[in-house]
């Protein structure tokens, strides 16, 4: 008998030995973490920045976003991205083919001027001859002859095709310029708005003339009306003003808005681009609500929208626009982050653009955009009391805060963050 209660005895303390050591090796292994692998889907495509049509292939279409830039000849079924050079680090914010060379194509942007041979395929970009020059819109005289560059302290031309550039300063009494639309009937003639009022030149730019008689305050926009006379439209503040074709005098119309939707579109439409856009548009177009690009080609002319509920195309003059109903490239996602204490929520960079999701990134809500290029941004941190507010984190280690989910951004350049001073956020 005593020799089996030994046993017993001893098979508990083996027992406890043995679970003693159990959890000794648990406490002195690291935990293990698990991970499940996800999908994420893409955040639809970036904002539209600009258009293009080509003046002879009917299908042809260049599509400039945030995302990058792309070429459709079957109304966005299919998209082909366009090959860019490093140079090419920000949207490109306005493109024209060439009317009489449509092979090659331009684009500017605060890159510069790039330039492509094969209809916008493939690019070389030269950059600005200085750094406190900014290119504002790109126009080809009526004839196709000759290439102007708009830049505030003059203008840059080119009589073969964009190979060589020649110089053209403006006079001091112009000041600035904001504004330049080539004389629809007139190859040699350009009007221009600037800052000390509206100008002409008959001779490609080496001289100017003010013309007298049109707006007091400063030009908003420039317009060629796209009816058979072709007539030239300025506004501002104190309402519109129609040029005679021999461009030397204005009238005041009567009514504050005698263009109907199309001085909604200038408005819409950066400023600069607005003379190219709506250059053969006629006044009796029935503008889609919201349109924020146009551009128009061809004959019969073809114009390519863009706004909130994506690209629409009209193929009779503007008169009717349908949506194409194709969905832009998708963006990639470049930062993401988790909301904290959330299960299912995360938030996402892409396409120049903040996206929030609450499936996990199955489908994702675009909030804002940004005003910090992707590849200027180190990391993105959402804060674990508020999912609105968002910090980003630049390469120069200052700190770009929203506290509305990516509707307005301030940045704060008087406390840069040392690397690794923001945390990682982690994804449950």
């Amino acid at each position: 008998m005593r020799s089996s209660g030994w046993t017993s005895r001893g098979l508990l303390a083996c027992a406890a030995l043995l679970a003693l050591a159990v959890l000794i090796v648990r406490l002195a292994t690291p935990a293990r973490i698990v991970f499940s692998a996800r999908t994420l889907a893409q955040p639809t495509g970036g904002h539209v920045t600009a258009l293009a049509v080509h003046p002879q292939e009917s299908n042809l279409r260049l599509v400039a976003t945030t995302t990058g830039l792309f070429r459709t000849s079957d109304k966005g079924a299919t998209w082909e991205r366009a090959e860019v050079p490093a140079l090419w680090n920000s949207p490109a914010q306005q493109i024209l083919f060439d009317a009489t060379l449509p092979s090659n194509a331009y684009a500017l942007g605060a890159f510069g001027l790039g330039i492509s041979a094969d209809a916008g395929l493939t690019w070389n970009v030269a950059a600005p001859p200085t750094s406190e020059t900014t290119y504002l819109s790109l126009v080809q005289s009526s004839d196709g002859s000759t290439l102007y560059i708009v830049a505030a302290d003059g203008l840059l031309r080119s009589t073969d095709h964009g190979d060589t550039w020649h110089p053209l300063p403006i006079s001091p009494e112009m000041t600035r310029l904001t504004a330049v639309v080539p004389h629809p009937t007139r190859s040699g003639t350009l009007i221009a708005a600037a800052a000390s009022g509206v100008f002409s030149t008959a001779d490609r730019g080496e001289t100017w003339q003010p013309i007298g008689g049109g707006p007091q305050e400063p030009v908003d926009w420039l317009v060629l009306a796209g009816d058979a006379a072709g007539k030239v439209r300025a506004h501002c503040s104190e309402g519109t003003y129609e040029l005679s074709q021999d461009a030397l005098t204005w009238t005041s119309l009567e009514t504050t808005t005698p263009l109907g939707p199309l001085d909604t579109w200038a408005g819409l439409t950066t400023l600069h681009n607005a003379g190219a856009a709506l250059a053969t548009v006629p006044e009796a177009a029935a503008m889609p609500e919201g349109l924020e690009r146009v551009a128009c080609a061809g004959a019969p002319v073809v114009c390519l929208g863009a706004g909130p509920e994506g690209l629409l195309e009209s193929s009779d003059s503007g008169q009717s626009w349908a949506a194409w109903g194709a969905s832009l490239p998708a963006a990639p996602i470049t930062h993401l982050a988790a909301i904290p204490n959330m299960t299912d929520e995360l938030v996402a960079l892409s396409g120049g653009a903040l996206f929030y999701s609450t499936a996990r990134g199955e489908t994702w809500e675009r909030r804002g955009s940004l005003t910090v290029p992707a590849d200027q941004i180190r990391s993105l941190v959402v804060s674990p009391d508020d999912a609105d507010s968002v910090l980003l984190q630049t390469t120069e280690g200052t700190i770009v805060y929203s506290a509305d989910g990516g509707q307005s951004w301030v940045e704060d350049t008087t406390a840069p963050v040392e690397d690794g001073a923001l945390p990682i956020v982690a994804i449950n």
